[in-house]
């Protein structure tokens, strides 16, 4: 396929069902308004964002029929493994994958380790390592047992969560004036059938995603 046409194709699927400017778009928004409106100060902390924007999130997910806390595919595993996972517990897991990846160390299993140099406390106080290990383990996004045969969506494991946030994504902001459609590597180096290898981009493996995203670098869509 020609690229000129490929990339046509990719800008179709990401503007589709985007939805209508309100009056509190900033569709139509200068540079110079822009500029200004880059650092405004937050009049809650980020604590309290994050936890809605998860909490919206995992309510557009169906709840699990073991679990109606939790979403579907977040209580059991593949083997029918109940996990009796609390949406509390939930919160702290993602909280702790979020600081893991800032404050890196070799494996996280090292957060918990008894050397002076590697112990994290507060990793160790939010939540036991066995725990952690099993939630890692088995935590699901989708039901296996619903798959379809010969099912050709390589996101099936986590469809609900990017559809859940593209939705949401479009409902919170519709953008400003200028948009674009771009590509953007994910860091990845573990297996995978979606890992890419561009050997000119500044990431040489990861995950390749297409992102619609406006002047301020905020985005509006996803798609793999």
């Amino acid at each position: 396929m020609d690229i000129s046409k490929k990339t046509a194709l990719i800008e179709a699927l990401l503007l589709e069902d985007l939805p209508d400017c309100s009056e509190d778009s900033d569709v139509g928004v200068s540079d110079e308004e822009v500029e200004k409106d880059l650092q405004v100060p937050l009049s809650r902390g980020f604590d309290d964002y994050f936890e809605e924007a998860i909490e919206r999130v995992l309510a557009e997910i169906p709840p699990s029929p073991t679990n109606e806390e939790v979403p579907s595919g977040c209580s059991v595993d593949q083997k029918g493994k109940v996990l009796n996972l609390k949406k509390e517990e939930l919160l702290a897991f993602i909280g702790m994958n979020f600081y893991m990846g800032y404050n890196t160390l070799p494996t996280w299993t090292d957060h918990y380790s008894s050397a002076s140099d590697l112990n994290n406390p507060l990793i160790c106080n939010t939540m036991p390592s066995d725990r952690f290990a099993m939630i890692l383990s088995h935590l699901h996004c989708n039901d296996n047992a619903q798959m379809p045969k010969n099912c050709k969506d390589k996101l099936y494991k986590i469809r609900p969560i990017v559809d859940a946030l593209n939705k949401k994504f479009q409902e919170c902001y519709h953008g400003t004036r200028e948009m674009s459609v771009d590509e953007s590597m994910i860091k990845f180096k573990g297996r995978s059938v979606l890992k890419q290898y561009l050997p000119m981009k500044p990431i040489k493996r990861g995950y390749k995603l297409w992102y619609l995203a406006d002047q301020r670098g905020l985005n509006l869509k996803m798609k793999k």
